[in-house]
């Protein structure tokens, strides 16, 4: 199986959402000094309870899942030292 994956700036999400990653249930979450990788939900192959879990997300979590399934890629890489991805919310911390 090959993925995709997305790296981007840890700056897409707020400091209180990078704390929170490491006790949310979805979306998976791995995290390291310089940043997180999160797992990628296909909303199109989730029961309700995990849908419902994922509208529960802080909204700027939500709006990197939304842009990265429309890309396609099953992964996102947040990293400190990323680029901006240009049209995506940028939070100062």
């Amino acid at each position: 199986m090959v993925n995709r994956y997305l790296e981007m700036s840890t700056a897409h999400l707020k400091e209180e959402t990078i704390g929170m990653l490491k006790d949310m249930d979805i979306p998976y979450c791995v995290n390291y000094e310089e940043g997180v990788f999160i797992s990628v939900l296909d909303l199109d192959h989730i029961d309700a309870q995990m849908r419902k879990l994922y509208d529960e997300l802080p909204e700027d979590l939500r709006i990197l899942q939304d842009y990265a399934r429309k890309l396609g890629v099953s992964l996102i890489w947040l990293d400190r030292d990323a680029d901006i991805t240009e049209g995506l919310p940028v939070y100062e911390w």
